[in-house]
């Protein structure tokens, strides 16, 4: 294999979920124009070395259809729209779109963890139907900490993450899952991912809860649920074709089935519902 499957898939994976990304942390156009300018940069040159130590860039953009949008936050129903993502990691921590910035406390072939600050998307009305007469909740930054550790090299990554924004309203999200890779023939490798998400009472309520205040605007029942439990399970086959030494095309299809439980909230639609990422993922090495 040329690359690690796991790894390849590490952003289209990550990205096709309900989780946190600082993407929304600014204006969309702040944001786009920083990444380009750090994308511009780093390939020529490390801009954290003095902080970090050299390091190396990647990004990963294309199509991805999930129940969180770059552009609509959290939403109910997976849509297939644009998306983007850079990661510029270092010896010593990183930084990116998906994983915030942060520090290693770990970082080998074998197994990658870090902490770091990031910000866990709000929801809003006017981008789902199912939000309709619920208000707005605003987005927060959280403190986040994940986990990737391959027991078999370039063959099976089992990964974790976690996070949680500050008290009052203290929201808690987290994800565990395996993704297994497969050489296929000559540039292809495929792969299989399958993992699964967890949030706390507030988190619940934020998302899909209906308070007695909300029932008439909304026209739903009231569901004000006093603990947390499992989401939604994830289930995604695809493959990874390799362009060249540092370019990969990941092309998947897969199903986001919402846990029992959580089809009782009224906000709901369907309990199974289709996924999707075509996406590039391009490496620059930087000194």
């Amino acid at each position: 294999m040329k690359a690690p499957v796991p790894m390849v898939l590490h952003q289209a994976r990550s990205i096709s979920v309900n989780r946190p990304t600082l993407w929304s942390c600014w204006p969309r156009s702040l944001a786009l124009g920083w990444c380009l300018c750090a994308m511009g940069v780093a390939a020529q040159s490390n801009p954290f070395a003095g902080l970090f130590g050299a390091g190396a860039l990647e990004i990963t953009y294309g199509l991805n259809q999930s129940n969180l949008s770059l552009w609509r936050g959290v939403v109910i129903d997976t849509k297939l729209e644009p998306t983007l993502d850079f990661k510029l990691e270092t010896n010593r921590g990183f930084v990116s779109l998906q994983n915030g910035v942060g520090f290693w406390l770990s970082h080998s072939a074998a197994l990658k963890s870090g902490v770091s600050l990031n910000y866990m998307l709000g929801r809003h009305q006017s981008t789902d139907v199912h939000y309709q007469g619920l208000g707005d909740k605003s987005g927060s930054v959280d403190v986040y900490a994940f986990a990737e550790w391959q027991p078999i090299l370039d063959a099976v990554t089992l990964y974790a993450n976690a996070a949680s924004t500050p008290a009052p309203v203290q929201r808690e999200f987290a994800q565990a899952g395996v993704t297994l890779g497969i050489p296929v023939l000559n540039q292809w490798n495929a792969f299989v991912d399958f993992n699964q998400t967890w949030g706390n009472a507030p988190y619940w309520q934020t998302y899909y809860g209906v308070s007695a205040q909300q029932q008439a605007a909304s026209m739903k029942a009231v569901f004000m649920p006093t603990s947390g439990g499992a989401l939604y399970q994830s289930k995604t086959l695809g493959g990874v074709y390799s362009v060249n030494k540092s370019t990969d095309l990941i092309l998947g299809l897969g199903t986001l089935e919402a846990s029992q439980r959580l089809m009782q909230s009224p906000v709901m639609g369907a309990r199974a519902q289709h996924t999707a990422v075509i996406m590039v993922n391009q490496k620059f090495i930087s000194h």
